[in-house]
């Protein structure tokens, strides 16, 4: 087979740049956590805005269908 690797200690990667951290930290800096929250709070925020535009067109239509008939 071949030779085996030389085992890695316990590790994790970070959320935002893959960079190897602490098998127990999610990120490697202040830097890579705050990007990553910036981004959470963006999406977060699209998907709100994103819901609030589906809740007023299902009124929109259902307005436009009762007028309709």
């Amino acid at each position: 087979m071949g030779v085996m690797p030389e085992q890695l200690p316990d590790h994790s990667h970070c959320a935002t740049c893959d960079a190897a951290v602490p098998a127990d930290q999610k990120f490697c800096s202040e830097s890579c956590e705050d990007e990553f929250n910036r981004a959470l709070n963006k999406s977060k925020r699209r998907n709100n805005i994103f819901m609030i535009v589906v809740i007023v067109l299902v009124i929109v239509i259902g307005a436009f269908s009762v007028f309709m008939v």
